[in-house]
């Protein structure tokens, strides 16, 4: 979620769980050629809910992108990949685009 200098009321989160959620399948209908999972949409610090959510499933794989920061800008923003691989009930396999390959974020 972005942050915001004003309070979000229940109704308004709930409501940008919805928008997330239909946006998320309809990236993945366009997407994948083949159903190989679910598409779920939740709120919360992500370290915690990719764990959690992990447990829940019983998965055992994780596969996430990692932006590859390194250094101070690293230290000031903190790895969400990093922090999952260290915590993780589960492997983690993290994969990172080279500079100058396809970044289509229009899809999202």
């Amino acid at each position: 979620m972005p942050e915001v200098g004003l309070a979000l009321t229940a109704t308004m989160i709930d409501q940008m769980v919805v928008d997330s959620q239909t946006a998320m399948d309809r990236l993945a209908q366009t997407r994948c050629t083949a159903q190989v999972g679910e598409v779920r949409v939740r709120t919360g610090d992500a370290r915690d809910v990719i764990n959690q959510t992990a447990k829940e499933l019983g998965v055992d794989l994780i596969v996430m992108g990692t932006h590859g920061r390194r250094g101070i800008s690293r230290a000031l923003l903190g790895s969400v990949a990093e922090t999952v691989v260290r915590t993780a009930p589960c492997a983690v396999l993290t994969v990172r685009l080279h500079e100058g390959e396809g970044r289509d974020r229009s899809a999202a």
